[in-house]
């Protein structure tokens, strides 16, 4: 097996961990705060999606037109620093959308919460590292 494939598969497993670990924790710490569970689900699940893209864009073949080698060669402290503010943007705004929308009973809303939390968590990291994707 071609080595780049290998740390591919290698990485995507890990990242779908990493994935369920801060889902579960993002969920957790809501419901600790007094947030219901199943408002605390969504926000979990957009702030996951939000953390796995860019790890995977830096350490997969996964994203097309991502310059992988040398977004991950600018540090992991760095790498790790924009990861935590694209998810706390995640968090915030998919957090507050669900508060005023959301309903356990409704998978539209859930939806919802989870694509906007994504699409502001996810598109700011990549808005601030737009020199390595080519058609940003």
């Amino acid at each position: 097996m071609d080595a780049r494939l290998l740390r591919t598969v290698v990485a995507a497993v890990a990242l779908l961990a990493l994935g369920a670990v801060v889902g579960a924790a993002t969920n957790l710490g809501l419901t600790l705060l007094g947030a219901p569970v199943a408002l605390g689900t969504p926000v979990g699940v957009a702030v996951a999606v939000t953390v796995i893209l860019p790890l995977a864009d830096a350490y997969t073949l996964l994203g097309r037109g991502v310059d992988t080698d040398t977004l991950r060669e600018r540090g992991r402290a760095r790498l790790a620093a924009e990861v935590a503010f694209a998810a706390v943007g995640a968090m915030a705004v998919s957090g507050l959308l669900a508060a005023g929308v959301y309903t356990a009973d409704t998978a539209w809303a859930f939806a919802l919460v989870v694509a906007v939390g994504v699409a502001v968590g996810y598109g700011t990291f990549v808005l601030r590292n737009r020199a390595y994707y080519a058609a940003a």
